[in-house]
């Protein structure tokens, strides 16, 4: 059966006896707040950006979840491209998903680590933390992402799939000079 994201949020409270009913709710409403929506997106870039469903560069991945979470960014850097198209909706390039911090090299979410524990806990990911930032899908995220079909996840697929095409060869360093060049406002 394809799960849209809803139906995703309810499966893992649904598994999860840990949250409340009044908090599904709340979650349903607002996706700022909602650590499993955040998690299903890192868990697409982890599966449709990286090299061998395997993100290993902490610049790269929060370049990636930048440009999805800004959708006018996105917009703004395709524009720099000859031939490469994606569509985009006047109410989400007024939007975005959740709000990010600067830092020192990219925006960033303070949120990450609870986020990928999330995704870890669940054996969605394998996480190296110890001398290097490497995220990698595990077979049971691979199946827990068949699952899904509905319009908004593909949409997100194929961004993501636009994001490696255009980006996953970079260096840190040619994915620094883009953000500096183009969105400084996002780095201290």
């Amino acid at each position: 059966m394809a799960l849209g994201i809803q139906e995703f949020i309810k499966e893992l409270i649904e598994q999860d006896r840990s949250f409340s009913v009044q908090s599904l709710e709340k979650r349903r409403t607002n996706f700022e707040f909602c650590v499993e929506y955040n998690a299903l997106r890192i868990l697409l870039i982890i599966n449709y950006c990286g090299t061998n469903k395997k993100i290993d560069s902490k610049l790269k991945f929060a370049f990636f979840d930048f440009l999805l979470r800004y959708p006018i960014c996105l917009k703004y850097l395709l524009g720099k491209y000859d031939g490469v198209t994606e569509e985009f909706s006047d109410a989400e390039l007024g939007s975005i998903d959740k709000k990010m911090v600067k830092h020192i090299s990219s925006a960033w979410d303070p949120d990450y680590y609870n986020y990928i524990g999330f995704l870890d806990a669940r054996g969605l990911i394998a996480v190296d933390l110890n001398n290097r930032f490497e995220l990698q899908i595990t077979t049971a995220g691979e199946l827990t992402l068949e699952k899904f079909d509905s319009p908004e996840v593909k949409k997100i697929i194929r961004r993501c799939k636009l994001l490696k095409k255009l980006y996953s060869a970079e260096t840190d360093n040619e994915i620094s000079k883009i953000i500096k060049k183009y969105f400084s406002f996002a780095v201290l």
